[in-house]
């Protein structure tokens, strides 16, 4: 299953095939005029605050599109183990419901799609004639965003279920998410950033704790840089710097 460009290139909350937004400025400046006719003499000039009612009936409420087939991947009963819940709807296209996005410019239906690509990542493989000595590599794969604490995806796994290859590999995804500079929903975090973000999620536990140390203090992270990174992403980095964020994770040892 291809998640759409639509969905993957989606940098502002109303874009959709085309953004949307200078429709929504048309059908605002429609009802500007409509309603200061409507007064007549008064000839007062228009105010939203006060004519609510226009102005509600300018944005589109839910444009609900259904699932096309039963999600199966949310089927508790699946056979991979995912522990997933599916929104209700395959995608929810009202303006007034993308405008309401808290953070980034995807809606929660838009999310459950990209993150698809973890489910297939877990299914595919499966007909995949691998060698012996590669059999486990779509196992291993397939766990790039789980977490320790048991909230990741797909299947809510926890520390004593992840190898310590699978902790690796959640490691490197992390810091290339972060820094990724061609996904048009989000901008790319420079490598103090990221390397912030990942003493943080080491503190909340979604990260293996020994394994991001070594990250940090073996300088991994810089051959990471110097050969993903663009160049104006790779800033000075002090690791003594994280230890002073003061987050109440007192034995980091970032610096031995």
């Amino acid at each position: 299953m291809e998640t759409p460009n639509s969905v993957l290139d989606k940098a502002i909350k109303l874009a959709a095939i085309t953004d949307r937004i200078d429709e929504i400025r048309t059908r605002f400046e429609v009802a500007k005029r409509a309603s200061v006719a409507h007064v007549g003499l008064k000839r007062r000039e228009w105010e939203p605050a006060r004519d609510s009612h226009v102005w509600k009936r300018c944005l589109q409420t839910d444009q609900i599109i259904e699932h096309d087939a039963v999600v199966h991947s949310a089927d508790p009963d699946n056979r991979y183990g995912f522990k997933i819940e599916a929104p209700a709807y395959k995608y929810n296209l009202g303006e007034i419901y993308n405008l309401c996005i808290a953070r980034g410019t995807l809606t929660e239906e838009e999310w459950f799609k990209i993150n698809d690509h973890i489910v297939q990542t877990n299914v595919m493989p499966e007909s995949l004639p691998l060698p012996k000595n590669l059999e486990n590599v779509p196992e291993i794969a397939g766990r790039h965003n789980e977490k320790m604490e048991g909230t990741g995806y797909p299947k809510k796994l926890e520390d004593g279920e992840l190898s310590i290859l699978e902790h690796i590999i959640v490691i490197a995804d992390v810091s290339e998410a972060l820094t990724a500079s061609d996904r048009p929903c989000k901008l790319p975090k420079t490598l103090s950033e990221s390397n912030r973000i990942t003493i943080l999620m080491m503190r909340d536990r979604h990260l293996d704790v020994e394994l991001s140390k070594l990250f940090l203090n073996s300088g991994i992270y810089k051959d990471f840089a110097q050969n993903l990174l663009l160049d104006s992403l790779i800033d000075d980095v002090d690791i003594n710097q994280y230890v002073a964020l003061r987050i109440g994770f007192c034995r980091l040892n970032l610096v031995q």
